[in-house]
């Protein structure tokens, strides 16, 4: 007889596929599924990469084709709007994933995602465009967090953290595929062009789509938990009259040895309370504190470095540099310096989360105190700050991250989905406001935003210090 199992359990044997996955999981196969996932996680990591910075370089026609300078109000909501997207999107992920699947509800948001930068690139209208900008971030909101879940469960406890990296660098690979489009086709970024170059760049999410509904597959963790939810609750049902009275003692003995499974136990409410139970409370709570920080040190300060450094610039020389005559093209050359620095770090930090000696927490602690030295170092003299400038990025981007991956780790399999959407969305949300709240305080003090970074730096420090779980080499629950 033809084998007729899915794909989700022929990687695994048939007592591991009806509930202990872990001694196999853990076991640094190189299976089909996990080709699959590894395929989909390039995809979808490079794709989020590449949207996060594609308006930076098509901001210029984008102005010119609707007669807007940079500094007018709708180029900044338009530019915003996929923040507000990405945080509804946080918010809605997991009840998405309990009422219709994992898989499901990541491939209705690519089509989503595919869809609405179609339609951005095609009816080129402002009010069009910013619904369009919060429709895909909503989109990726959505497929971030709950794929790197799946990502996440399908990876070997031995190298899980590093392979967590590997797949954020990814984003910094699509950030630099962006930079270096932005490159090339800068000679044609005039506003004519604006809607064929939108319009090529839309081929990035189809073939996203196309790829993750073709191989995405949900893991054993999450395809068992699956089965768990889709069992229907227990009903009480008027027995038929039997005349055995054996049968019926037999048949009543069997319903009370049934295993039976409350839906109610996986309500949102019932979730983020199992967040705050006494062995994860403490856990939870220093995880809001920590993204709330680190939200300000990864978004705080990106918009102002530039302002900084011809601050910095003034401050030596008596007045600022004469304006170069393709600064556009340096600022691109610039940011494409700083995607490589990003992948490297990654790995880099990668590579320390998986020392036994240091572990996901002292991984985090080590860069926290780099960062926090390079940002205070470069205050002082320009030449200083361009060389500290890249090293702080870089550290804020491998903490970062590893925070993120520790998160998909700590928490079980039933509430990780919504555990990982609730705090990706405290961190969502705290760069969204940390972007003006840090041109507030330059405003009132040129140094203030950096001073911050290096308090919240330390203030992360002590809380990823008291965290009560070290989740290097270990199993996910």
């Amino acid at each position: 007889m033809a084998d007729t199992k899915p794909d989700i359990i022929k990687d695994i044997n048939e007592e591991e596929s009806e509930g202990q996955p872990n001694e196999y999981m853990d076991k640094a196969h190189f299976t089909k599924n996990r080709t699959r996932i590894i395929i989909c996680m390039i995809f979808i990591l490079t794709a989020d990469g590449m949207d996060m910075q594609l308006f930076n370089f098509v901001i210029m026609p984008f102005g010119a084709y609707f007669n807007l300078d940079d500094a007018d109000i709708l180029i900044q909501i338009v530019a915003s709007s996929v923040f507000l997207g990405i945080i509804i999107g946080s918010v809605i992920a997991s009840l998405l994933t309990k009422r219709f699947g994992r898989i499901l509800t990541i491939n209705c948001a690519n089509l989503l995602y595919l869809l609405s930068r179609l339609i951005m690139s095609i009816w080129l209208y402002i009010p069009l465009f910013i619904i369009c900008r919060i429709l895909y971030g909503l989109a990726l909101g959505v497929i971030i967090p709950i794929f790197m879940n799946i990502y996440g469960e399908y990876l070997p406890n031995t190298i899980r953290g590093f392979l967590l990296m590997v797949a954020w660098s990814f984003f910094g690979f699509g950030e630099l595929i962006t930079y270096i489009l932005g490159l090339i086709i800068m000679p044609e970024l005039q506003k004519d062009r604006l809607q064929t170059i939108l319009l090529v760049l839309t081929i990035f999410p189809f073939l996203n789509f196309v790829i993750c509904f073709i191989l995405l597959i949900d893991s054993p963790k999450g395809n068992l938990l699956s089965k768990k939810r889709n069992q229907p609750m227990n009903v009480i049902e008027i027995p038929m009259i039997n005349l055995n009275p054996d049968l019926e003692e037999k048949t009543e003995e069997k319903e009370i040895n049934k295993p039976k499974f409350n839906n109610e136990s996986y309500s949102t409410k019932a979730i983020i309370k199992e967040m705050f139970e006494p062995d994860l409370k403490k856990t939870s709570i220093l995880m809001i504190l920590i993204f709330i920080f680190l939200g300000y040190n990864a978004f705080g300060i990106y918009p102002i470095t530039s302002y900084f450094l011809d601050y910095l610039d003034e401050q030596e020389n008596g007045n600022l540099e004469e304006k170069r005559e393709t600064p556009a093209r340096d600022i691109i050359v610039n940011k494409i310096w700083y995607s490589i620095a990003d992948i490297f770090a990654n790995i880099i930090g990668g590579i320390f989360g998986e020392f036994r000696r240091f572990g996901r927490k002292g991984g985090v602690m080590i860069f926290l105190v780099l960062g926090a030295v390079a940002v205070i170092l470069g205050l002082f003299k320009k030449i200083l700050f361009e060389i500290t400038s890249p090293i702080f990025s870089g550290c804020t981007q491998i903490y970062v991250n590893i925070v993120m991956n520790y998160v998909v780790e700590i928490y079980p399999t039933k509430i990780r989905d919504t555990s990982t959407s609730l705090l990706y969305l405290v961190y969502r949300f705290t760069c969204f406001l940390c972007n003006y709240i840090s041109l507030g305080f330059y405003n009132v003090n040129r140094y203030i935003p950096f001073i911050i970074y290096a308090i919240f730096s330390v203030l992360a420090f002590i809380f990823t210090w008291a965290l009560p779980y070290e989740m290097a080499g270990k199993s996910m629950k």
